[in-house]
C-alpha cells in the first residue's frame, strides 16, 4: 500500500468537484432530445416519451423519473446492460439479463443527483439489449440553480486512520442563496459515515458541524457520503441530497514535497566530478502523541540511487536522504525513474513508495 499524497481539504474537495464537473459538463438540455428519436426509430424498444424536460430544480434536489419501455417485436428481448451518461445518474431495478416478452413493456426508473452540478443539464441513460449493437437511449434535461451558500465552499472532513486522538469536527455556515430566511429542521446522512448537527445562528444563517464517524479496518482514501436536510426557505419546504466529501488520511506520511526529481543542473555537477548530489523528504506520524513506528527496510529496485535514513525523533520522524554519486552507463537515456520502496512495522502503512527521476 502506498501512501496517499497529501493535499488540504478544501483542495481535495474542489479537485472532486471539478471531476464531477468535467464528468458531468453543463450541457444544452434541448439539444440531444431532438436526435433521440430518431436514433431509437428502428429499435426493437420504443418509448412514447425519450425524453423528459425537468424544468429548473435547485441544487441538491432529487429528480426521479419513470420511462417505459415497449418491446414492439413479436419476439422476447433480453436486457444486457444498462450505462448512464454519469455517476450522478441511477437506474433502479433493471438488471441485465431480464427478459421483456413480445408485446410488453418495462418500467426504467431514473434518480438524477443534482448535488455537485449547475447550469443547463442532459444527462442519458442507455439500455442495450440482445445483440444490438446501438442501445436505446433516453434523455432527462432542464436547469440546476444554487440554493444554499456554504462557508467553506464544499462540505468536507478528514480522519487520520488508526491515530490516538479523536477526529477534529469540520463546521459551516450556512446561508440562502435565493430567499431571505432559512429554517433547517433536520439532517440525516445516507451512508453515517460522519455525524452531523445543526445550530440556528438567524433567520438566514445555519452552523452546520461534521464530525467524521472513525470505525476499525478503516484505510486510508477518498469515500464520500450524502447528507439529507430537510429546510424551509422563506416558508417553502425543501428536501436536498448534498455531497459530502470524506477524506481518510494514513498516520503515517510525508511533510512538503511526496516525490523527488534531479534536475539537468544537479545531474551535470556528477559529470562535472562536484558529486554526489543528494535530496531529502520527511516522514512523520500524524497518528497522535502515542503512536509510533520503525523504517525496517528501503530500497532501490533498480539501484540507480543511494538512500539513507536518519531518526529525528524516536518512532515518529525520519529524514530520508537520496543520493545520486554516478551516471549510470545507459546509452540514448535522458532520464533515469525508480521507485524507492519504504518497508514499516505499523500494520495500517507497510509500505510507502517514493518516486524519483533523474535529467540528463
Amino acid at each position: 500500500m502506498s501512501f496517499t499524497p497529501r493535499v488540504t481539504i478544501p483542495q481535495f474537495a474542489f479537485l472532486l468537484t471539478l471531476l464531477c464537473t468535467l464528468e458531468c459538463p453543463a450541457t444544452d438540455e434541448t439539444a440531444p432530445a431532438k436526435t433521440v428519436s430518431a436514433a431509437n426509430a428502428n429499435s426493437a424498444l420504443q418509448t412514447k416519451s425519450p425524453t423528459h424536460i425537468w424544468g429548473t430544480v435547485y441544487r441538491g434536489e432529487l429528480i426521479s423519473h419513470t420511462f417505459v419501455l415497449k418491446n414492439d417485436t413479436e419476439k422476447a428481448v433480453v436486457i444486457k446492460g444498462i450505462s448512464p451518461s454519469c455517476s450522478c445518474t441511477v437506474v433502479r431495478g433493471v438488471k441485465a439479463g431480464q427478459k421483456i416478452e413480445a408485446g410488453s413493456t418495462l418500467q426504467l426508473p431514473v434518480d438524477l443527483a443534482t448535488g455537485e452540478l449547475l447550469g443547463r443539464q442532459a444527462k442519458s441513460v442507455e439500455v442495450y439489449y440482445d445483440d444490438e449493437p446501438r442501445p436505446v437511449r433516453v434523455i432527462m434535461s432542464g436547469r440546476v440553480k444554487p440554493l444554499l451558500k456554504f462557508q467553506p465552499r464544499d462540505i468536507a472532513t478528514e480522519v487520520v486512520c488508526g491515530a490516538s486522538v479523536p477526529p477534529k469536527d469540520a463546521q459551516f455556515r450556512v446561508s440562502p442563496v435565493v430567499g431571505t430566511q432559512l429554517t433547517l429542521h433536520s439532517v440525516r446522512l445516507k451512508r453515517e459515515l460522519v455525524k452531523a448537527t445543526h445550530k440556528q445562528v438567524d433567520n438566514k444563517t445555519v452552523l452546520l458541524t461534521v464530525s467524521p464517524i472513525v470505525r476499525a479496518g478503516d484505510m486510508p482514501g477518498p469515500d464520500g457520503d450524502t447528507l439529507i436536510a430537510e429546510l424551509d426557505i422563506d416558508g417553502k419546504h425543501r428536501v436536498l441530497h448534498l455531497p459530502v466529501t470524506v477524506l481518510r488520511r494514513a498516520r503515517i506520511g510525508f511533510t512538503g514535497r511526496k516525490s523527488v526529481l534531479f534536475r539537468r543542473k544537479m545531474t551535470r555537477k556528477i559529470a562535472q566530478g562536484k558529486g554526489p548530489i543528494e535530496r531529502h523528504l520527511d516522514l512523520k506520524s500524524v497518528g497522535g502523541p502515542e503512536h509510533r513506528f520503525r523504517i525496517l527496510n528501503v530500497e532501490s529496485p533498480k539501484k540507480f540511487f543511494v538512500v539513507k535514513t536518519q531518526e529525528i525523533a524516536p518512532g515518529q520522524h525520519y529524514r530520508i536522504s537520496i543520493l545520486m554519486d554516478r551516471i549510470p552507463k545507459v546509452s540514448k537515456t535522458k532520464a533515469l525513474r525508480d521507485v524507492i520502496q519504504i518497508k514499516t512495522d505499523d500494520e495500517l502503512v507497510p509500505l510507502l513508495k517514493i518516486p524519483v527521476r533523474a535529467q540528463f
